[in-house]
């Protein structure tokens, strides 16, 4: 409802708040410039730094994270990092929720970053363009 209501930033202020609480996580929000983004982008960037903070809770094997949201490129990039034990983001086999979150990201005509080593925490970025293209929306994002 806050994504809907307020735009992505307050709703990511508000993930933060609630990763703090239900997570035990001291997540750090920094905003570059707000990117002012249509809801299927703003959906799409609020999922991916959903499902990276959950991985954080529970793989990272750290409490801590950072989110920064920023206008790029002529599109909005979102990173989420955690300081964590990492994995090896070549090698390693892609679960569910990195899939997921790398095939949200083409369906906006983005892309997801992942960088990652054991024992160097985790990098997560996604960018998408301002708004979706028409094409793209046929698929589910």
């Amino acid at each position: 409802a806050v994504l809907d209501k307020l735009g992505l930033s307050p709703a990511l202020t508000q993930l933060a708040d609630e990763a703090r609480a239900h997570d035990g996580l001291d997540v750090t929000f920094t905003i570059g410039s707000d990117p002012m983004v249509d809801a299927d982008v703003a959906l799409g960037l609020y999922r991916v730094a959903q499902e990276s903070l959950r991985n954080v809770a529970r793989h990272a094997g750290t409490t801590r994270a950072t989110i920064h949201l920023d206008g790029i490129g002529g599109g909005a990039r979102i990173t989420i990092a955690d300081p964590g034990r990492g994995f090896d983001a070549a090698g390693a086999d892609r679960g569910l929720g990195l899939t997921s979150m790398s095939e949200r990201m083409r369906l906006l005509g983005g892309k997801l970053t992942i960088t990652s080593a054991p024992g160097e925490g985790v990098r997560i970025t996604a960018w998408a363009p301002l708004q979706v293209a028409r094409t793209a929306r046929k698929g589910e994002v």
